[in-house]
């Protein structure tokens, strides 16, 4: 859905209601609404409402669209409330057709069939990200969750 947003029209997906918990999330890098919306109003046209499984999802496409650069900080503050949430089939199809992931040490954005758990740069030098170069062991289990690999398995080890 589409909506007006000052001289624009954006998805409803990339606009939020502004309360304090979202302010707190995601502070100035939304688009907010223009005024107080209606929640259920809000809710019924698609605009994120709270901080949520799918608007950190929504924020990440922005953010990868735009080829934002995160800080470490920002990054582990996204991918960290991802590891305590709830992730759907739908959530987990996202990360393996946008790029969401972000690596902060080359700051570049990654589908998770780019990614590796596990760093195999003398082997593959750049052409794949490295996720323990970013992240701590913390995050392993949200980033194995989504589908990244700890490690090329033989056969395409084998054919690269």
């Amino acid at each position: 859905k589409t909506i007006p947003y000052y001289d624009e029209l954006i998805y409803s997906s990339e606009l939020f209601v502004r309360t304090p918990n979202i302010e707190s999330f995601f502070g100035y890098d939304v688009k907010y609404t223009q005024d107080k919306w209606n929640v259920n109003f809000s809710e019924k046209v698609g605009l994120n409402t709270e901080v949520s499984t799918t608007s950190v999802i929504n924020y990440l496409e922005q953010l990868s669209k735009q080829n934002v650069k995160l800080g470490s900080e920002k990054a582990k503050k996204i991918y960290g409330f991802l590891i305590h949430a709830t992730l759907n089939h739908f959530h987990v199809s996202k990360f393996t057709t946008t790029p969401l992931i972000y690596l902060y040490k080359t700051r570049k954005w990654y589908k998770v069939d780019q990614l590796f758990w596990n760093d195999y740069s003398k082997v593959f030098e750049n052409d794949f990200g490295y996720c323990e170069l970013s992240f701590d062991s913390y995050y392993k289990r949200f980033f194995t969750e989504i589908g990244v690999k700890e490690n090329p398995d033989t056969t395409f080890l084998v054919s690269f």
